[in-house]
């Protein structure tokens, strides 16, 4: 049976790189994610997001909705072109984006969709609350977050358990809204006891907000993105 998630993969050029971000964004725009999308049984929709903060690490975000995760594994995903000719090293052999930027990337499995810039907040709970936790955002926080007038969904994803390291939060939330709400009614949740409780146990959390750059593909059946 397919289980569906979530591919996330972050980046962000090498200092040392001899390219421009125009460059590589284009190879990203053009070549690759083109490239990822037209693979038997690759992921219907790409999205790429930039990152509001202009200080932080990670320049890039692309997140491929994956249909069944185990894609990742396949002989087609391995087949996907890692070179590009317009990256000509010595001798004129292409190049591979690695060599320009540091790329790392997660797959997570879904967990719940409930509809209603960007914020993806990754979290890390104590193994012992996560039912707990669980029933706090289907009972609690996303009835409340949904309240918010331009909230638009939440998807929540988590992590298999043998991918799982500290690098990376066991937990991906992607909520959406139509434009960046005030901070004021995004600490709406944080009002109620067990919120506040819940949120208090979080080990660890990486939120950080990111802005639509284009999307790719299909977001659902008949609807042409690129």
């Amino acid at each position: 049976m397919p289980t569906p998630g979530i591919l996330v993969a972050k980046s962000h050029l090498l200092s040392s790189t001899t390219i421009t971000p125009e460059t590589f964004i284009h190879w990203y725009h053009n070549i690759h994610i083109p490239d990822v999308l037209a693979s038997q049984g690759a992921p219907p929709l790409a999205i790429h997001y930039t990152n509001v903060d202009p200080s932080a690490k990670w320049v890039n975000l692309v997140a491929f909705r994956l249909p069944d995760i185990n894609w990742l594994g396949s002989e087609e995903m391995r087949k996907i072109p890692k070179e590009w000719n317009g990256w000509e090293g010595p001798g004129g052999k292409p190049r591979r984006g690695i060599e320009f930027a540091e790329i790392t990337f997660r797959a997570y499995e879904q967990v719940h969709v409930y509809e209603g810039p960007q914020k993806k907040p990754r979290i890390d709970i104590p193994d012992d609350m996560e039912e707990e936790y669980d029933e706090w955002m289907r009972k609690q926080h996303l009835p409340m977050v949904s309240m918010v007038p331009v909230f638009r969904r939440s998807t929540r994803y988590t992590l298999p358990p043998e991918k799982r390291d500290a690098n990376w939060p066991k937990i991906l939330v992607i909520t959406e809204y139509d434009e960046p709400p005030s901070p004021e009614l995004m600490q709406i949740t944080r009002t109620t006891e067990w919120g506040s409780r819940i949120i208090g146990a979080f080990k660890t959390t990486d939120k950080q907000g990111w802005s639509l750059v284009k999307e790719f593909g299909k977001a659902r059946e008949g609807v042409d993105l690129s």
